[in-house]
């Protein structure tokens, strides 16, 4: 699980981390999952955009879950390649019920939830 939790959590720190996350041996399995180098990715409370998770979206990403973080309808457009995405959650995102359908009729095997709301300022 990779997770980034906190206001001290920006697209900077995101870009910082990508030489590293994109660095690690393919032969390591991420997560307990049966997808080689799938990443279970978790925002919590955190200043990382769109433009942010675009940047995560370099990864292979089988798990999103996203809580009180800045993430927008974007993200359809973000997740629209990823293929192993089979879990998403948003709680507390500006993500509007459109964007919820259009990422069900994306990925519609992916276990979504999402609670509706925009997130709560910290």
């Amino acid at each position: 699980m990779l997770e980034f939790h906190g206001s001290q959590a920006t697209d900077l720190t995101v870009a910082e981390a990508m030489p590293f996350l994109t660095a690690l041996p393919t032969h390591t399995p991420i997560d307990a999952l049966d997808y080689d180098r799938s990443f279970s990715i978790r925002l919590t409370d955190t200043e990382i955009t769109d433009s942010g998770l675009h940047s995560l979206a370099a990864l292979p990403i089988a798990k999103l879950f996203v809580t009180n973080s800045p993430i927008t309808d974007r993200l359809v457009d973000i997740l629209a390649k990823e293929n192993r995405l089979f879990m998403l959650h948003l709680n507390g995102t500006d993500v509007s019920e459109k964007g919820l359908d259009a990422i069900k009729e994306l990925h519609p095997s992916c276990d979504v939830q999402f609670t509706a709301g925009s997130r709560t300022k910290r």
